[in-house]
């Protein structure tokens, strides 16, 4: 269970908003309507205005790139640019934000031209080509930063558009239900949500795709009236499964969705109508499952750039078939099959924000650029390479983090410069290429993080990631994806000595070299103590950094066995002699249904009974019949020709939000002073502050100018 699901979770239990408290007040004035009548001129209307002045304001930038300032101009320069970006980025507005990142461009590529061209050294020696992997190394995090730009500064946010034209025009509809290690009790319960699905009854179909045969899921189907398939190979991986259903279905859309997925009963109303707007659309995902981790800026689907695993895709049926032959050494299907729908010229879109991808869904996207990479599809637009390639390369972060974690060693410990410039020159070209990308940041996704703690994160998750990272990368058929079967529990929590071995020998480097970097920064002149206090402070820095991995290195297990396979509703049954007795249901909504019972009471087996169950003021009254009744607990079967309105009333009933766990923290756990004691402070504070700049009405009140004066008097 790590911290930040258990924070999603506090949130949305109290209906706390991540943004609130990172909200910036953005404010807007004359740069704003100085913006919006540039944005409005007439003037753009000329023909061959506009690729004028594109013309003109990239041969200005490449000039100011070009320009070798001192080190006096440089530092003027700078310190103007960032004035400019600091006064920037307290208005609101699209057009500011495009200054803003500009500002940022040109700082970086200031910065690494001149990295490139005066830092390197002269000699292709064993310096130089250090200092190189730190050069590339930089550039690899800024490249990423500067398409994350791209991504967030127009996301695509689609929402639910249900479906408008007569339902005898609706399509053919067939989901397919993923059962492969799924526990029957947890299919049954999502195959009675599914099957209560709004949609023509004569126009959809339920199966169940099953690995292996198991009887007991078999009967379930037969008992439901769905499809039950199971592929005859059982070497065959999902890809291979969800096409042999292709050859068993019918539905112009296909629905794919793990046999566990929740869905409330409009699900497929509200989604459906993205394709037949777009007639080029070839899949559509929804989020995670409601436990999952909640959306974040930097997963947006932007570019077309839906291609994370998730639970649910609904895929347009001959689009899919297109796209079939899958590899299946991808390590992850869905990202595949992305790839292809877009190779093909079909759209992929997400309804609302895409997930954050979770650690399994990552390692799957890294393997599959060593398989089937986006640079391999000519039809894909760079938009959506740019895109896709950035997503692959994220895994490979530890491998420029780790970069930085090590860099100081090479001078403190073996004398090799890395950076031949002087420490007030770096600072001049670095200082501004930080702090442009940290407000451009900031801007972009400010309100819902701290980015300054994102990028420690990121540096301390590099030292742990090491090692699969370099087997992914150089043996792709060797690393597997950290996936937990279907209803197994996670092993208990432990010390991952194994995973820590990197961070250890980083951590005993690191050590030696500030103990190696003090002991030269004493005996040493002054001609070389500032790099030395330069390296000796980096390394400080890592070393602060790195103490903290001990508190992450073990790591409590999330165990979760049920999820909305069952709830406790109020409930009634009226028993054949006329009492009603108010009850609560034990197994809602299992058709041998289980009512406790206040008090024990004596109906004989077979009598037939009238049980209600209620949603707020809304009751459901079924027929049924009694199988058993033992110490205080009656055992119901609703009667068959009810269970169709028994089913739509378990979808209605359990669509309401997740069951909160008990030991979830108050809507006060974030103020860790009491409230009471908050607010006298701040009156205490208040108080201080008036009477410091009211003092004379206080001095008034208390007339302590007369008792003065009455003191003089007998002076």
């Amino acid at each position: 269970m790590t911290p930040r699901f258990m924070l999603s979770l506090w949130r949305e239990r109290w209906g706390k908003s991540s943004a609130a408290v990172h909200q910036v007040p953005y404010v807007k004035g004359k740069i704003n309507r100085w913006g919006n009548a540039m944005v409005r001129a007439s003037a753009w209307a000329v023909p061959g205005l506009s690729p004028t002045v594109a013309v003109v304001c990239v041969m200005l930038a490449a000039l100011l790139l070009a320009v070798r300032f001192s080190f006096n101009s440089q530092v003027v320069m700078a310190a103007v640019l960032i004035c400019i970006a600091v006064f920037l980025r307290r208005y609101a507005g699209t057009l500011v934000t495009l200054a803003l990142v500009a500002l940022s461009l040109i700082a970086s590529a200031r910065y690494f031209l001149w990295r490139f061209g005066d830092t390197l050294g002269a000699r292709l020696d064993l310096e130089f080509v250090l200092a190189f992997c730190l050069c590339v190394a930089e550039l690899h995090l800024t490249l990423l930063i500067v398409i994350g730009f791209a991504r967030a500064i127009w996301p695509l946010m689609r929402a639910s558009l249900p479906m408008t034209v007569e339902k005898t025009t609706w399509p053919a509809a067939d989901v397919v239900m993923l059962c492969g290690e799924l526990l029957p009790a947890a299919i049954d319960a999502a195959a009675r949500r599914t099957l209560a699905l709004d949609w023509p009854r004569k126009k959809f179909h339920v199966y169940l795709l099953d690995d292996v045969q198991r009887d007991d899921v078999a009967a379930l189907a037969a008992t439901l009236g769905i499809t039950y398939l199971v592929d005859p190979d059982e070497g065959h991986g999902k890809a291979d499964k969800v096409a042999y259903a292709l050859q068993h279905t019918t539905g112009e859309l296909i629905a794919l969705m793990d046999g566990d997925y929740s869905a409330e009963k409009s699900f497929l109303t509200r989604i459906a109508g993205w394709f037949l707007r777009d007639v080029r659309l070839g899949m559509l995902q929804t989020p995670h499952h409601f436990m999952s981790l909640p959306p974040s800026p930097a997963s947006l689907a932007l570019f077309d750039a839906t291609d994370s695993s998730t639970s649910f895709a609904m895929c347009r049926r001959d689009a899919l078939i297109q796209a079939s032959g899958v590899a299946p050494e991808s390590g992850t299907w869905q990202p595949n099959i992305a790839t292809k729908l877009q190779t093909l010229g079909y759209g992929i879109a997400y309804v609302g924000m895409a997930c954050q991808d979770n650690a399994g869904a990552a390692s799957g996207e890294a393997r599959l650029i060593r398989v089937d990479h986006p640079f391999s599809h000519r039809a894909l637009r760079y938009k959506q390479r740019a895109n896709l390639f950035q997503d692959m390369l994220r895994f490979y972060y530890p491998l420029s983090r780790l970069v930085f974690f090590t860099a100081p060693l090479a001078y403190l410990l073996a004398g090799f410069n890395l950076i031949q410039a002087s420490p007030e020159l770096l600072a001049a070209y670095a200082i501004p290429h930080l702090l442009h990308g940290h407000i451009a940041h900031t801007r972009m996704h400010g309100r819902l993080r701290y980015t300054v703690i994102a990028d420690l994160r990121e540096m301390l998750v590099a030292c742990y990631l090491l090692i699969p990272t370099a087997i992914s990368l150089t043996r792709t058929a060797l690393s597997k994806n950290g996936y937990l079967p279907k209803g197994s529990t996670a092993p208990a929590a432990s010390f991952h000595w194994l995973l820590a071995l990197s961070f250890a020998l980083i951590v005993t480097l690191n050590f030696a070299g500030a103990v190696a970097g003090t002991t030269t920064w004493v005996r040493s002149g002054s001609d070389v103590q500032s790099m030395t206090i330069f390296y000796l402070g980096w390394c400080v820095v890592n070393l602060l950094v790195l103490a903290s991995m001990l508190a992450v290195a073990k790591e409590a297990r999330h165990i979760q066995h049920h999820v909305r396979m069952k709830a406790s509703t109020r409930a009634m049954v009226r028993l054949g002699f006329g009492r009603t007795v108010a009850c609560v249901t034990d197994n809602f909504p299992s058709p041998d249904l289980k009512l406790r019972l206040p008090t024990p009471v004596a109906v004989d087996v077979g009598s037939a009974v009238d049980v209600s169950v209620f949603r707020g003021l809304e009751e459901f009254a079924f027929p049924a019949r009694v199988l058993a009744c033992d110490d205080g607990i009656l055992q119901v079967a609703i009667d068959q020709p009810a269970r169709s309105r028994y089913q739509d009333a378990g979808a209605a009933i359990l669509a309401r939000g997740p069951e909160w766990p008990k030991w979830l923290a108050g809507p006060n756990a974030d103020r860790p002073i009491p409230a009471w004691i908050g607010k006298s402070v701040i009156k205490t504070l208040i108080a201080i502050l008036d009477f410091a700049t009211h003092s004379g009405q206080y001095l008034r009140w208390v007339r302590l100018d007369h008792w003065i004066q009455l003191w003089k008097k007998k002076q």
